[in-house]
């Protein structure tokens, strides 16, 4: 655009300077406009004057700064106001000089027209004068035209860089890249030579450098740009710290500490502007080369451009930070359970295109729980992040590590000589995790047991390696802990537990040792239960009561999680049937239970025995349900939607997470798992996840229910969120006993509205 408009504005002020000629009936004129930049002088365009003395003529404009708006010398030669430029006009053979200054509307003189003959002359008559002074108005008039053509220009340029800028980080991966994306547009856009993205982790340390731009490929070779570029990156460094942009031209400030010799004498000048994304702290430095910038407006742009584009920026980090919550341990940082899940798939294609072999490693630490009951669980939680860190540092590259839950770990090891890899890894990992550690003042040993199983004699699909291993690791517990045992060593006596294990709970089913249990889920605001989730117990009676979590894992590897799913749910059905009609029922479904073709048949059946209205029916499934079979899942759904059952995604963002779930799939709610509950109050990172959840389900319609709510700050913050139902120990402990449950039938919830919250 400059290229265009700079040669046309120059044509039309040179007629300008030819009207003002022939209207004053002198042979010479000069008309001089500021530009955009005062500091660089007026444009000139003369009539009948040569270009060498454009300047002379140009300085008398100076010279009469205090003069009228209209400023006649009949004779040049008498005025002593012109003393200063009388040289140079004299010898341009100039006598006479009509002078009118142009003002803004506001009164700021914007610029000139100078009328000049060779002879001495009297003033102009009241025509000339008028017709100059309307040739001046002209003049300003198209100056302001120009200026709102420029200002529109920009408008328009700034709104399609903005756009442009916008589509880089929202189609950028993570915001590391959006930024390296951006720096490279901004230092095109402003001519810089060198650019640099830096974060400052914390106040005192030293910043690393996130991204770069060089205008020469060469110069990040250039051993003489080193100490430049530490001045340069203390420079961001100020600007980070002060939360301030600014900019220095080092030409001009000869005063500054970052003086020119500070550098190198081929930089001009240099602008910082820090940008602030969450907790993130980044500074961007763009450093100059030659004198062709305007560093206080580039900086202005940068800033604004930063300010426009920060919420883009603070929405790609909670889309990572929801991604990595997704498929990591919120404690130790590994890979979880379905995560670890699709590392396994993946691996397994790769070693069946490669027919290269692959082991999985089941490990199981020995002494965690005692470690864990008596020194408490913060001295628990920091141990496990320790055994994290050695297992991270026991692998090679291409190995996946994983925490699958409470103290277990997985391994993949891809490749290599099995079994022989696999055994040298496990001698290893036991050796490194058996070594002491040190934990707040604490000398604490444990050990580990570590299951092995092979691709492919062992299994060739993750379900079966995963339940092979699992078998060695218990065979490899039985021989006394702290050991290793391969599938092929374990699988007799294994097999045998397992079995008995399968009769035992077959035979808890038929003696009715499994109980239910109902946990509130209220109102976040009253407190008032609006259902009762349905809890699964065993109260075994040879060993007590046995963890849900560990029941329901054997019965869904041998089969058995079927037919206790379908005694649950009838269970929960019929008891439901008879509460206060406002409450509704939550049960949840494993996915064996609904990969079933006729489900909804078979839950419609449930429903007509027991007569519970379908519309107080809600399902819970979770994320691991919808890795495979999703067209059946997708079916199913719908089919029992129909039916008028609400179906709930629990534990969100535990697991695979994928936010196209909720797309695809028509839930009704979800739930958000407790582990972002835990850290709510303490975390301003897990705050604004669950805020993007919270917002993200009103966009879909969906209604959410916050786990694990156990103190008074995580509700306060919840209900500040704006999350409307909640469940935790806060609201209502599980009710396990009938005379408690008492309380769910009409006329006992209305003598006790608030009875169910045990506080």
């Amino acid at each position: 655009m400059q290229s265009l408009v700079q040669p046309a504005r120059g044509l039309l002020l040179e007629q300008f300077a030819r009207l003002a000629a022939d209207v004053a009936a002198a042979p010479a004129a000069l008309v001089g406009v500021l530009g955009q930049r005062n500091d660089r002088g007026p444009v000139l365009a003369g009539f009948g004057l040569p270009r060498e003395h454009q300047a002379p003529v140009a300085a008398i404009d100076k010279a009469l700064e205090s003069a009228e708006f209209l400023t006649i010398v009949p004779d040049l030669a008498a005025d002593c106001r012109l003393d200063a430029v009388q040289a140079p006009l004299q010898a341009a053979g100039f006598r006479f000089l009509c002078h009118l200054k142009l003002l803004s509307p506001g009164g700021e003189r914007i610029g000139f027209i100078s009328v000049l003959d060779r002879c001495a002359r009297p003033a102009l008559t009241k025509a000339q004068q008028s017709a100059l002074a309307h040739i001046a108005e002209t003049v300003v008039a198209d100056r302001r035209r120009e200026q709102r053509h420029r200002h529109l220009m920009h408008v328009a340029d700034r709104a399609l860089r903005v756009d442009r800028m916008l589509r880089l980080v929202s189609e950028a991966t993570t915001c590391a890249d959006a930024l390296t994306d951006l720096l490279e547009e901004l230092c095109r856009f402003h001519g810089a030579a060198i650019g640099r993205i830096w974060q400052l982790a914390r106040a005192g340390e030293p910043m690393h450098e996130v991204s770069r731009y060089d205008q020469d490929s060469n110069a990040a070779n250039d051993p003489g740009l080193a100490e430049p570029m530490l001045a340069l990156s203390a420079m961001t460094l100020e600007a980070i710290d002060r939360n301030q942009p600014h900019s220095i031209d080092f030409a001009r400030r000869k005063s500054s500490a970052w003086s020119p010799d500070a550098l190198t004498p081929s930089f001009f000048g240099q602008v910082s502007v820090p940008i602030r994304v969450q907790q993130q702290r980044f500074g961007i430095s763009l450093a100059f080369t030659a004198d062709h910038a305007d560093l206080d407006a580039v900086t202005a742009d940068i800033a604004s451009l930063a300010d426009t584009i920060r919420p883009a920026l603070f929405r790609k980090v909670a889309e990572e930070r929801i991604r990595f919550a997704a498929h990591h341990d919120d404690l130790t940082q590994l890979s979880n359970r379905l995560m670890f899940q699709e590392h396994l798939q993946r691996s397994l294609a790769a070693a069946r295109s490669s027919e290269h072999g692959l082991a999985l490693l089941y490990l199981d630490l020995d002494g965690f729980k005692s470690v864990n009951d008596t020194r408490g669980h913060a001295i628990g939680d920091m141990l496990l992040v320790t055994v994290a860190q050695r297992l991270r540092e026991s692998l090679r590259e291409g190995d996946t590590v994983a925490r699958i839950g409470g103290d277990e770990f997985a391994i993949i090891q891809p490749l290599g000589s099995q079994p022989a890899a696999s055994i040298a890894l496990a001698r290893r990992l036991i050796e490194t995790t058996s070594q002491p550690a040190e934990i707040a003042g604490n000398l604490l040993s444990i050990g580990v047991s570590i299951g092995i199983a092979l691709y492919p004699q062992d299994g060739d699909s993750s379900e079966q390696l995963l339940r092979n291993a699992d078998i060695a690791l218990y065979r490899a517990k039985q021989a006394g802990r702290n050991t290793f045992r391969l599938l092929d060593e374990a699988v007799p006596a294994v097999l045998h537990e397992r079995l008995l294990v399968a009769q035992d709970m077959k035979d808890a089913l038929d003696g009715k040792h499994f109980t239910l249990a109902y946990q509130p889920v209220c109102d976040s605001i009253s407190l008032h239960a609006v259902g009762f989730e349905a809890l699964l117990r065993w109260n075994n009676p040879p060993s007590g009561p046995v963890q849900p979590d560990h029941f329901i894992r054997l019965a869904e590897a041998n089969g058995f999680i079927v037919p206790l799913g379908r005694w649950a749910l009838e269970a929960a059905c019929a008891e439901a049937a008879s509460w206060d009609p406002s409450l509704y029922l939550s049960v949840n479904l494993s996915p064996l239970q609904f990969r079933q073709p006729d489900l909804h048949r078979q839950i419609a059946a449930i429903l007509h025995q027991t007569g519970l209205p379908a519309e107080r029916l809600d399902l819970e499934v979770t994320e691991g349900l919808l890795l495979e079979e999703s067209d059946l899942v997708l079916r199913t759904m719908r089919a029992l939607q129909e039916l008028g059952i609400r179906i709930t995604l629990d534990d969100f963002g535990t697991a695979y997470a994928s936010l196209s779930y909720l797309r695809r799939f028509p839930f009704d709610a979800i739930k958000i798992d407790k582990s972002f509950i835990k850290t709510l109050c303490e975390d301003e990172s897990t705050q604004a996840i669950v805020q993007a959840v919270l917002s993200l389900s009103e966009r879909l319609n969906l209604t959410v229910v916050a786990e694990g709510v156990e103190t008074e700050p995580q509700l306060a913050a919840l209900r500040t969120l704006g999350c409307r139902f909640v469940q935790g120990y806060l609201s209502g402990r599980p009710l396990e006993n009938h005379p408690n449950r008492a309380l769910l039938h009409p006329l006992g919830r209305r003598s006790a509205p608030r009875g169910i919250a045990n506080r």
